[in-house]
Order: C-alpha cells, then structure tokens, then sequence
C-alpha cells in the first residue's frame, strides 16, 4: 500500500517514541506517535522540533490506537487507508504556508481538530446496553474518501437496540446523499465526507449523542453540520422536545429569546457583531426556526447546548456556534417528569 511506510512509523508500534528537541537550551522530552530519530518529513521535523506539536501529535496517536482497538478487527483496516489520507492531506494543506510558524500553527490546529474526530467512545448503560463506535469507510484514490465514525448498540434488549442503531445510522449515514461524494471534481481535489460524534451517558439508561459532520464536493469550502440525538436505550425511542419541556409552545419563543441575547453578546466579545443576521429582516434568520428542532438540542449533565449551523444565524464566515444553557436557565420549562429535571437533581 502506498505510503504504508509512514503510517507504520506513525502509528503502528505499541509504544509512543520519545524525542528531545533541542532549540538553544534543552527542552523537555515530549512524546510524539512516531520515533523522531526518524522523522523524514517537513511536517514530522516540525513537530519533533515543537514540545507542544509533539504533545498534540501524541495525543492524536493515543486516540488513534484507543479507537483502532474498539472497531472490529474487518474495520481497522479502513481506519488505517483513512487515517494515511488524512495524514498526506494535512501535510499537503499546511504546505502551502511557507512560513515555519504558520506551518507549525496550521499543524497544530489540524491535529486538534483530528484528535477529536478520533476520540469516539464506548460505554455501557445501566441496562447492559454496550455502545461502540463503528466505521463505514470506502475511497478511491484521487477522487473521494468517505469516513463514517457513528455508534452502535452491541447488546441490551435487542429490540431497543436495533431501534437505536436504526436512529445512528439514518443520522450518520442513511439521510446522507453520498452519490454527490463519489462522483469526482478534480484529480487534484478529491471529494471528502467525515462523521464522528461525541457520546454522554446521563444515566437512567439515557444517551446524549452529538454527531458532526465534515464534507467538501466541490466550491469554494467544505460544509459542516451537527445532529444531536437524546435516546433512552431501555425503551428504545427518541426523546422529543415534549419530554424536555413542559409547555414547547410556550417555552420555545422564550428560550429563543434568551439565546438571541446570548449570541449578540458572543458576537460582541468576539468582533463579528456585523455579520449576525438574527437583526437583519431581511436574512429572516430567526434562532427560533433551530431552537424548535429535537435534534439541535445537545444535552449535558449540566445543561443543553442549543446547535446553529452554517447559515442559520450568519454567513460562513462565522462558523458554527451553539447556545449554551444552564439547569438554572432552563429551569421555568423544564418538564417536571423529564430527564432535564432528573439531571438537575
């Protein structure tokens, strides 16, 4: 397999490598994924130079490992095709700044940012429902690459469980148009699709699940999105906002209210006041339209995050940004038998 050399440095031995960087006086050891005794590359010298580059690239390794080990044994391999990829395209996007501290800082950024699509996670509900993550994976070279990281329930009552994997994978994969990925742009531009999510056990055989997803199939820049689904794996059904609320009809314009005020001050702290539509009449974009969706609801143990996309409240330029609200902030309407008042206790 091409390149299979690099990612067998990167990520195939048990044991992170250590490095010293030596810039003036010593530095510290850091850990990097890969032995810098070996580093070939302008993006491994890079890191090996850099304490925190080298933490942040450990890190990224350990998550890697950490999820290889809970896939199937047939799915590691598109693990690892698409973890290569990734490596090849970030080396080639940073390239492009020629300058060290904007290379180092567009690897940094980078690798966070992979970090956190590898770090799915397993757990296991009071009921004995067992979580875990699963992979689609399918590529071809120059043309596109589709990675799908959603969970799926193992064990439980069965019934319950295929319902839940019915939900992830409609999320993840089902309402997804991918035909639109594997029809190619460019040689030089492949397609890209990825989706993982981030999984919070709430007790009481509840699961909060937050899917994200990043795509490019052509333009000027890629696409990202969020799905939020709050499930209870015992009963095997979705929670609406009528389990979270007392009276949506009444709550709902409040709550957008309260979030409205929240996100002008964000855009005031920081700088992108301007380009909030939610006070143009003319860009109709009224934070109500997302606040009464299920699935832009995020529940914490502590709370809720309230999901805005990608020209929901403002141009892409902004990106995406959330609504966060407290147990206390929600506590007027909340619903006095639901899992927002059991969390709250």
């Amino acid at each position: 397999m091409r390149g299979a050399g690099r990612l067998h440095r990167a990520f195939a031995g048990a044991a992170l490598a250590c490095c010293v960087a030596v810039l003036g006086d010593p530095a510290p050891a850091v850990a990097a994924s890969f032995d810098c005794a070996k580093a070939a590359t302008r993006a491994e010298r890079a890191i090996c130079a850099s304490p925190d580059l080298a933490a942040a690239d450990g890190e990224m390794g350990e998550a890697y490992r950490a999820l290889r080990a809970l896939l199937p044994p047939k799915q590691r391999p598109g693990l690892a095709r698409d973890q290569q990829a990734w490596l090849q395209s970030r080396d080639r996007n940073c390239g492009y700044d020629g300058s060290a501290a904007g290379f180092a800082k567009c690897l940094l950024f980078t690798t966070g940012f992979r970090t956190k699509f590898l770090s799915a996670t397993s757990v296991t509900t009071a009921n004995g429902t067992r979580i875990a993550p699963n992979l689609f994976h399918e590529d071809r070279a120059g043309a596109y690459r589709i990675t799908a990281i959603y969970p799926v329930a193992e064990s439980g009552d069965p019934a319950a469980a295929a319902r839940f994997n019915h939900a992830a994978y409609q999320i993840a994969i089902g309402s997804r148009d991918l035909k639109r990925f594997r029809t190619g742009n460019r040689p030089s531009i492949p397609n890209t699709f990825s989706e993982s999510y981030k999984l919070v056990p709430l007790g009481h055989n509840l699961v909060s699940v937050l899917f994200r997803a990043d795509s490019y199939s052509g333009g000027a820049h890629g696409i990202s999105d969020r799905i939020a689904l709050l499930f209870d794996v015992a009963d095997g059904r979705q929670l609406g906002l009528k389990a979270l609320l007392n009276d949506p009809a009444r709550a709902l314009p409040a709550i957008s209210q309260l979030c409205a005020e929240k996100l002008r001050a964000k855009a005031a702290r920081e700088g992108w006041a301007e380009m909030l539509w939610i006070d143009d009449p003319k860009m109709h974009a009224d934070p109500l339209k997302e606040i009464s969706q299920v699935e832009n609801w995020f529940v914490r143990p502590d709370g809720v995050d309230i999901l805005f996309g990608e020209y929901t409240i403002g141009p892409y330029a902004i990106g995406l940004h959330a609504c966060p609200l407290s147990d206390a902030e929600l506590a007027p309407w909340i619903n006095k038998d639901g899992p927002l008042a059991v969390l709250a206790k």
